[in-house]
């Protein structure tokens, strides 16, 4: 059974790559970003992001909302600047730093009632493009407009006649001060600077302790401001925020330099251009418009993350808190690479190779600074275990490397990779050193981090054969343990004890502690670097290809599925969950 005709793919799109950072004249005036629809996947456990961001931007500007159960409507609770998409926890209404929300203040709201700063709201009123967001905040009648650049979110919000409009300010843990009509401070971790485009009537502030009219600074948990103003029917009072993760000083001057003007439409120009700018390097063509929309879409989820973890004077601040300068790279953040480096990477070594350049680059700096290369980072900061298994930074590295990237210190991130393959530190890496496989009787997730131990230790000999005979023959071998979990009886990866015996009662279906977020069918292929010697392995290629056949039509009994990440099942493959990511591909 073929897998195009299993999967009954009925569609024909030619894909044209452009390496290089100018389109042609062919795609020079098409709007790809009428092509991308950013609802896609907001709702449920999608976990996408639908409000304006340029491609990698710091700033992700946009609704912190809840959805109702009908999915007709739900709660915006504001705008804030950052947020996460795609990966595991992301969405709508997550990090929601530096968050401000428009009203009209009622008679019969007392000022201190803080859980009234919120909206319900109407998708039908919601509009969305690359570079702009718009909704109608049904509860004042306000019409919320949002575009950002790079380190700056830019707020339109169009008030009905009244002399009680104000915009909240809810910053959490952190401090806020006014100067004329200008605000600073930080919530979070995250500083800024904002500007209003009408001078502020009157204003107060607020934490857990007291409501403090008069006075100009404030700070301790849960700081709220208020700033009234009074408008005009159709007024729109525009609001201008600058980020930064150093300092109130580099938010401000991130304000000066890429947003110094009140050009609403022009800035959302910009973003728009910026995101054809990236869309254009792949141009698709063939199918119905919908699949075309479905494709760029995707496309553009894949350009949110990682971010740029630096002002515009290029100065960051690592997991410790010290300052540094990026004298010769970007600097990023939010590497979710558990997630990402089986194939979104893959994709920017082809159509993002200088921006890869940087990623490693910000990998190496880890390094010098914090010890070892990136696990999964997200904002800056790792911690001692990151979430997840494994250390993947190895592959995009090496997946850079065997393509030709190779502009930044090369003898440096080869010691980084074997530092980072060598780290004990690592749940149960000693183990699988002992034993060459986790044994499953000492340490959970065994299967999983056997196998991917091995492909990552296995990714450190694409730089040894360029570098050092004993190191490629040292790190080959341990890209060989996956096979010690090759249960050939059965032809699944299994789980195996510290007295080498195979775990007994083994029923391949069921998601057992064994595996990470999956069972023994979604992962007992995971061996990319020796596909060939697995298929040897497991009896060839006709076996292989009935083993592959099964794993997409043997009945699901949900019974046995207890990980509520293993959906959108074909049979045993779970599209929506990353391990099971290549099988389709494994019948080339």
């Amino acid at each position: 059974m073929k897998i195009m005709k299993l999967l009954q793919f009925g569609i024909l799109i030619i894909v044209s790559v452009a390496i290089s950072n100018c389109t042609n004249s062919h795609t020079a005036n098409r709007d790809y970003t009428a092509l991308v629809n950013p609802f896609i996947g907001t709702e449920g456990s999608g976990n996408t992001f639908m409000g304006p961001v340029l491609p990698y931007g710091m700033v992700q500007l946009g609704p912190y909302l809840k959805y109702s159960d009908n999915h007709e409507s739900g709660t915006i609770f504001g705008f804030s600047h950052t947020h996460t998409s795609g990966m595991a926890g992301g969405g709508n209404g997550v990090r929601g730093n530096i968050l401000f929300m428009p009203i009209v203040e009622h008679d019969q709201v007392s000022p201190d009632d803080k859980n009234v700063y919120q909206s319900t709201f109407s998708h039908s009123d919601e509009a969305a493009s690359p570079g702009y967001y718009k909704v109608i905040l049904d509860d004042y009648n306000i019409i919320a407009e949002l575009t950002s650049t790079t380190r700056t979110g830019f707020h339109k919000y169009t008030f009905p006649e009244t002399d009680k409009g104000a915009i909240i300010l809810k910053l959490g843990k952190g401090s806020l001060s006014m100067n004329d009509n200008e605000l600073s401070g930080h919530g979070n971790g995250v500083y800024f600077v904002a500007k209003f485009s009408k001078p502020v009537n009157s204003f107060e502030f607020s934490n857990d302790v007291e409501i403090a009219k008069g006075l100009k600074t404030i700070e301790g948990e849960n700081v709220i401001g208020k700033f009234r103003f009074k408008t005009n029917k159709e007024d729109a009072i525009l609001l201008k925020v600058g980020i930064s993760m150093v300092s109130v000083e580099g938010a401000r001057n991130n304000l000066d330099k890429e947003l110094p003007g009140w050009g609403f439409d022009q800035i959302r120009k910009n973003e728009r251009d910026a995101w054809n700018k990236e869309l254009s390097k792949i141009e698709v063509e063939g199918g119905t418009e919908t699949e075309q929309v479905i494709f760029y879409t995707a496309l553009y989820h894949s350009m949110i993350h990682p971010n740029i973890f630096m002002d515009v004077d290029k100065k960051f601040h690592n997991e410790s808190g010290e300052i540094y300068t990026a004298t010769d790279f970007d600097n990023y953040t939010n590497f979710s690479l558990w997630d990402t480096f089986r194939a979104l990477h893959p994709l920017y070594t082809i159509i993002n190779r200088e921006r890869t350049s940087h990623f490693i680059r910000s990998f190496l700096e880890r390094y010098d600074h914090n010890g070892r290369m990136l696990i999964m980072e997200f904002n800056g900061v790792e911690g001692e275990q990151p979430p997840m298994i494994r250390y993947h930074s190895l592959s995009v590295l090496a997946d850079a490397y065997v393509k030709g990237i190779r502009d930044y210190d090369v003898p440096k991130a080869y010691e980084a990779m074997k530092n980072l393959a060598n780290d004990l530190d690592r749940k149960g890496k000693q183990l699988y050193l002992d034993y060459g496989f986790i044994p499953s009787d000492l340490k959970g997730q065994t299967v999983s981090r056997t196998l991917e131990y091995s492909y990552d230790d296995w990714c450190v000999t694409r730089l040894a054969k360029d570098f050092n005979d004993e190191d490629l023959l040292y790190y080959s071998q341990r890209g060989d343990f996956y096979k010690n979990l090759l249960s050939t009886d059965v032809n699944f990866m299994r789980g195996r004890k510290s007295n080498f015996q195979f775990v007994a009662d083994f029923d391949p279906m069921e998601t057992t502690g064994h595996y990470t977020e999956a069972n023994a069918y979604q992962y007992s292929t995971f061996a990319p670097q020796d596909v060939e010697g697995m298929i040897e392995m497991m009896g060839g290629d006709k076996v292989f290809e009935d083993w592959l056949d099964a794993c997409f039509t043997t009945q699901t009994d949900f019974s046995k599925i207890n990980v509520r990440d293993v959906t959108g099942l074909i049979g045993q493959y779970a599209h929506g969950n990353e391990p099971s990511h290549h099988i389709a591909y494994l019948y080339n």
